[in-house]
């Protein structure tokens, strides 16, 4: 005798559409189980920043906080170890805060009509902008430092400000000045 019990899941699966959303949310599922917190440890100052993993563009760690990777390379001009290790230190540093400022100005894209007049509001939210954006991107540190066997340098540059996250998404003619 055959059994016509049918599990309620089997009767699902039959059909090719069933199975399609059974799959999906199989696999939602996983993908929540598995997920990452969005919270990340920063590293500290025992990280070595030539294994430290990190998109070009740096990344946050928290809210607060901001981490860059870059590399310098020494002046070919310079002779001692004392002064090509300054010289590519100086120059990481340099692109460290470069990178910053363009991966949080390229948030800040905006484009107008050239035959359209920019509000009082809007000019002076991004003179205030910028000048916070100079005073937090001056503010940095350098984390780690890493030299190979010419001199070149690999560092790890922090920026911490509270709020920094959501200071890169604030309007410009909104903006009135730093809150601290």
């Amino acid at each position: 005798m055959k059994n016509n019990f049918m599990h309620p899941i089997h009767k699902i699966i039959s059909n090719s559409a069933g199975f399609l959303t059974v799959l999906t949310f199989s696999l939602m599922l996983l993908h929540c189980s598995t997920a990452v917190k969005k919270e990340q440890l920063c590293p500290d100052e025992n990280t070595d920043p030539v294994t430290y993993r990190i998109d070009e563009r740096g990344k946050f760690c928290d809210e607060d906080t901001y981490i860059i990777k870059s590399t310098g390379i020494p002046s070919k001009k310079l002779k001692t170890i004392k002064e090509r290790r300054n010289s590519s230190r100086n120059a990481a540093v340099l692109l460290a805060r470069y990178k910053i400022i363009e991966t949080f100005t390229g948030y800040k894209i905006e484009t107008f009509s050239p035959l359209y007049d920019l509000p009082e509001e809007y000019i002076k939210g991004q003179a205030l902008w910028k000048k916070d954006m100079e005073a937090i991107v001056k503010s940095g540190r350098v984390l780690c430092e890493s030299f190979d066997s010419e001199q070149n340098c690999t560092i790890l540059y922090i920026v911490h400000k509270k709020g920094l996250a959501t200071f890169i998404d604030i309007l410009v003619e909104e903006y009135t000045g730093s809150r601290e």
